[in-house]
């Protein structure tokens, strides 16, 4: 099994990625994983992305994670990412990724983590290249997201009053984002159009993205589709039994449906 970093030429910008290959010589279906906001080709600050790349690569699939311009080791700032650049950044990361020796370009999948699983129910709307997805606490709804809470109101009227806002990490949020962010607000209308097999894994106490959302996505997804509530768990899948299960529905669907 073979760990590799790529370079996904953009324009004058680059997007780093990291390429799993199972030992086995060969095509090999490939999954694309798709991380979310303010978050990095790792997934999750518990590596979620790393261990399940890993562990599908010893399943024999090739699987690429990947940085958004703005995001880990890609070029690009924060303050300039919205969901139009995360699009056009996964649009030509799959472009690169139909052209690996190793990828069976008629097997390909999508595996979107928050933000990712939002992302990646818009591309699969549209995109014949893409055969299954699995959607990990997709976000569905974002308008909400910015009245959730009173920090979260706050970071909102910061950004309508002077055009940015940093929030506790040191994350700048600037008008564009919030505009892009409310233009797009939904994927309802994109999930009508799916028509490859997804499966929604979402946790019933995960505060980021309320698991409301996945059951609505799923109540409007008119194709083969599957929605797993993990109990007690939550928006980054930490404890391990999480991550076991996670892999576990993850690799079988996958089995099955590319």
């Amino acid at each position: 099994m073979a760990e590799t970093p790529l370079i996904v030429n953009l324009g004058k910008e680059q997007i780093i990625g990291i390429f799993h290959k199972p030992k086995s010589d060969g095509k090999h279906p490939l999954i694309i994983m798709v991380h979310g906001f303010m978050g990095n080709k790792s997934g999750s600050p518990s590596g979620l992305f790393v261990s399940l790349a890993r562990k599908l690569a010893k399943s024999q699939y090739c699987v690429f994670r990947f940085d958004f311009r703005g995001s880990g080791d890609s070029d690009g700032d924060f303050e300039g990412q919205s969901i139009d650049t995360e699009l056009t950044d996964l649009n030509s990361v799959i472009d690169f990724a139909c052209r690996n020796k190793h990828v069976d370009k008629n097997r390909i999948a999508l595996l979107g983590h928050s933000r990712g699983g939002f992302l990646s129910v818009i591309q699969a709307a549209k995109d014949p290249r893409v055969k299954s997805a699995v959607l990990l606490a997709p976000l569905v709804f974002i308008k909400p997201l910015w009245s959730q809470s009173d920090y979260t109101r706050k970071l909102f009227r910061g950004i309508k009053k002077t055009g940015s806002a940093i929030n506790y990490w040191g994350f700048k949020f600037t008008k564009n984002l919030l505009d892009t962010d409310f233009r797009w607000d939904n994927i309802i209308e994109h999930s009508k159009k799916v028509k490859i097999p997804v499966l929604i894994l979402h946790g019933t106490h995960d505060t980021s993205v309320p698991v409301s959302q996945a059951r609505k996505l799923y109540k409007n997804l008119n194709c083969k589709k599957a929605l797993k509530e993990l109990e007690a768990t939550n928006h980054i899948f930490t404890q391990e039994k999480d991550m076991e299960k996670v892999l576990d529905l993850t690799r079988k669907w996958f089995d099955e449906t590319i």
